[in-house]
């Protein structure tokens, strides 16, 4: 694909799932959200880098699989790993740290990324090809799927009194206190109450 081509797509890709992104974050939470992205991400990029490999050493007719996975890779990255961490911030620091905390945290994000651009030649170089580079960002995106699936709680509707009284008793979610599994299954209950109260009046 042409690069100018190319680089509106992804502007566009981006855009759309970004506005899709403020529906999502309000209907289905972070967690869950944290989970399909980073699952995803492994998954597009890892065919991405495998028929880029059967292109390259000449196994298979050149074709747009791997812009295709690049292009998903990208939008399901857009409605959790890029759009996420800045809102969690705002739920997990008090207010009299949250300013410069968001501040610091944006700024090693902007930092890493820069150097995840500026390695890019020399990981190509040291790992023998672009597809091995995709399959290394693969499996991070898998180590962080595991990372959030064990350790990362939902801060969706929560006060930040109940996200702190969670990490004085947490540390692993799957594993967390029976008293933090029944608040979770009675905020579900009465979000399923109230879905269910709502049905019925429309009807």
């Amino acid at each position: 694909m042409d690069p100018n081509l190319s680089a509106i797509v992804f502007g566009i890709v981006r855009l759309i799932t970004g506005l899709l992104t403020l529906i999502l974050l309000n209907k289905f939470g972070r967690r869950p959200l944290f989970i399909v992205s980073s699952t995803g991400m492994a998954i597009f990029i890892f065919i991405s880098g495998y028929y880029t490999k059967e292109i390259t050493e000449g196994h298979m007719e050149k074709n747009i699989i791997p812009e295709l996975c690049v292009l998903l890779y990208v939008s399901v990255a857009s409605f959790g790993f890029m759009s996420i961490p800045w809102t969690m911030t705002a739920e997990l620091f008090p207010i009299e740290i949250r300013g410069m905390a968001q501040s610091l945290m944006m700024a090693v994000a902007n930092l890493i990324m820069f150097s995840i651009l500026k390695v890019y030649p020399f990981l190509d170089e040291m790992l023998g090809g672009a597809y091995a580079v995709e399959w290394l960002f693969a499996s991070v995106s898998a180590a962080s799927t595991v990372f959030i699936f064990l350790f990362l709680p939902e801060t969706y509707n929560k006060e930040l009194s109940e996200i702190q009284e969670y990490f004085k008793n947490n540390t692993v979610y799957i594993m967390r206190s029976k008293k933090s599994n029944d608040s979770e299954e009675f905020g579900e209950e009465m979000v399923h109450l109230k879905d269910t109260v709502q049905q019925l009046a429309k009807d």
